[in-house]
């Protein structure tokens, strides 16, 4: 049996401006695939394109999980970190935590999940001496439920494991 050794990044999205839809997982695979392109080249591309994968993504909490090997996860992170735009919209993409498996990956982002929904629940903090409030905070009803939905799901997998 052949293992191979993956890494699995979680990672945040950080949108910088107005958007009334959600982010779609092609749109977020087409622009780390074209900043692996950019940043690296076809060479790049050509080692991480076949293990690379976008494998869960929550648009009400605004991450992801990118599944690569673990040879090349080095290159999939500061392709990620230098994502700009996706679909002409600009973001801030950071890693949040790299983890070794699925299952680690899966509790990374339980507890990346709780942390968010509970600094959800606290008043946005101020950004400057003008009172311009940080968009760090307000969630809707809507996007609560949807993040504690993908909280219990997670529960459940962990519990099954």
């Amino acid at each position: 049996m052949v293992v191979v050794a993956e890494r699995h990044l979680l990672v945040n999205i950080e949108v910088l401006a107005e958007s009334l839809e959600p982010m779609q997982l092609s749109a977020l695979y087409s622009s780390l695939r074209d900043s692996i392109l950019e940043n690296f080249g076809d060479f790049g591309l050509g080692c991480i394109q076949p293990s690379l994968q976008v494998k869960h993504h929550c648009p009400a909490a605004s991450c992801f999980v990118v599944r690569v090997v673990r040879k090349h996860a080095s290159m999939v992170r500061g392709a990620i970190t230098l994502v700009r735009f996706v679909r002409k919209l600009p973001v801030r993409l950071s890693v949040v935590h790299t983890a070794g498996s699925p299952r680690t990956a899966r509790r990374a982002m339980l507890a990346w999940l709780e942390r968010h929904l509970a600094g959800a629940s606290s008043p946005p903090r101020r950004r400057d001496g003008w009172g311009a409030a940080a968009c760090s905070g307000a969630l809707t009803t809507r996007a609560r439920a949807e993040i504690s939905k993908q909280i219990r799901t997670l529960t459940k997998q962990r519990d099954l494991e």
